[in-house]
């Protein structure tokens, strides 16, 4: 509620004005940390820019102070606290990786180097900072970069996942040593006893917990045994869970705001996509005030997930690959903006393929997909056909070719950087799928999309905005 009331984040402002007028710094420096972390939440990078790039700036001055490592009679810890959920953003952290991505590495190197366990404020700084550093590593710019970090870098973080007892950091460094390519672990382990049989799991943010309970309920009924993420999972969850995939058939994946900016859920994603698992994505919805219609959309969702799981199990007992499906439960509608656009091209919309460019990027602008979005400046209706059957191989290949390309076009512009995340593909295909399918699953509140997992012998050719 405090997030959206601008009101109340233009009070706020007025009060760190009046703080600074008044030379209370530590009331000003407090309010802008608080505001931070409201804009974080709210997703305002304008704002939330403008008071990040101030908290790096008191870290800075907090590391001047060995004594103490305060600042204003502020802990430094404090100022790590605050940027800690704003790092999984893509505009913050290009700004990291241009010129902060050491400010962090170094807190950690420094943590070994200097001696600084008794220190209670670094030792905190330096545990948070595992946690930055996982968000940072699922970027593939800030992935390469610290890849290529000193060797002291890379033992400061096994040292810590061997001796602490924290849970949080022993899993996020985990996690970044696994994106890093660098986590030592025994891939022939075996799962418990518990799992054995079990050949479809389920991925999800503890949030969503009430979902997954539902899905898993519906699927035992249907004599299907099930594992989730939390089953069988310790600290060092990454052997266990790539462990636990070698017997599964299908990963069931629940979508939400909170699983996206999960970085266990996202390593779990990213490695199911990878390894060529099937991947069933369900779109966790905020129910609406009519329960009947909730129940509707909720028994008709099952249905699909059953049909689909013994399409994969027929199958794949056939040795005929099967794509992949996603369930996706919102009533699907179109932005008022688009709308404008529809009406004055009725007959030509009603195909994708005629669509021109500008409604093109009439389409994309309030879908949150900046990749895609930058990739769709020459871009028409027939191009986005072509590109949507392209990534409709679902391989981490596809995904590096449309990078590369974009990498091209930002270096091309003279612009910063950016990487298509597997979200943003995803989320793509799901958008692309709710236009070119036919009208009447468009119209209802499930659509699915289905794609292969293979790359096919011949790529098919598309144009992208290097080519146009």
């Amino acid at each position: 509620m405090i997030r959206t009331d601008r009101n109340y984040v233009k009070k706020l402002e007025h009060l760190i004005d009046q703080a600074q007028n008044a030379g209370n710094r530590r009331i000003a420096i407090m309010t802008q940390l608080f505001l931070l972390i409201l804009t974080s939440c709210a997703k305002n990078y304008d704002l939330a820019e403008k008071f990040f790039l101030l908290c790096l700036t008191y870290i800075q001055m907090s590391l001047n102070n060995t004594q103490s490592y305060h600042y204003n009679r502020i802990p430094m810890s404090l100022f790590f606290k605050s940027i800690l959920h704003i790092m999984k953003y893509e505009p913050i952290q290009e700004i990291v990786a241009q010129h902060y991505l050491n400010l962090f590495t170094d807190i950690l190197i420094n943590y070994e180097k200097k001696c600084l366990h008794e220190n209670i404020i670094y030792r905190e700084c330096a545990m948070i900072a595992c946690t930055i550093l996982w968000s940072l590593s699922f970027n593939e710019s800030i992935r390469k970069q610290l890849k290529h970090c000193d060797k002291d870098f890379f033992d400061v973080l096994q040292t810590i996942n061997t001796n602490t007892n924290e849970s949080t950091v022993k899993q996020a460094t985990c996690g970044l040593l696994y994106n890093l390519n660098r986590l030592v672990f025994d891939r022939n382990s075996s799962t418990v006893n518990d799992n054995f049989g079990k050949t479809i799991g389920i991925s999800y943010d503890s949030s969503d917990q009430a979902t997954v309970v539902m899905i898993e309920q519906e699927l035992n009924k249907s004599g299907h045994r099930v594992w989730t993420i939390y089953d069988h999972m310790d600290d060092q969850f990454v052997p266990t869970f790539l462990s636990l995939m070698t017997s599964t058939q299908c990963l069931i994946v629940c979508l939400s705001d909170m699983y996206r900016t999960n970085n266990r859920c996202r390593t779990e994603l990213l490695y199911a996509t990878a390894s060529g698992h099937h991947v069933l994505s369900w779109k966790v919805q905020i129910p609406t005030n009519n329960p009947e219609e909730n129940e509707r959309v909720r028994v008709r969702a099952v249905e699909t997930l059953l049909k689909r799981i013994t399409s994969i199990g027929t199958t794949s007992q056939q040795g005929v690959e099967l794509g992949q499906v996603a369930i996706h439960m919102e009533q699907c509608s179109t932005p008022t903006n688009f709308n404008r656009c529809r009406r004055r091209r009725t007959k030509e919309m009603m195909n994708l393929e005629n669509w021109t460019n500008a409604e093109v990027l009439t389409w994309c602008e309030p879908l949150n997909m900046p990749g895609f979005s930058k990739l769709f400046a020459h871009f028409d209706g027939q191009s986005v056909l072509k590109l949507y059957e392209f990534c409709k191989q679902n391989s981490t290949e596809t995904v590096v070719v449309l990078n590369n390309d974009l990498h091209n076009i930002c270096k091309q512009e003279n612009e910063v950087d950016i990487q298509i995340s597997v979200h943003e593909f995803i989320r793509f295909q799901i958008e692309v799928e709710k236009l070119v399918t036919p009208s009447v699953m468009r119209n209802s509140a499930l659509s699915l999309s289905s794609w292969k997992s293979s790359l096919p012998k011949k790529r098919l050719k598309i144009r992208t905005c290097s080519i146009l």
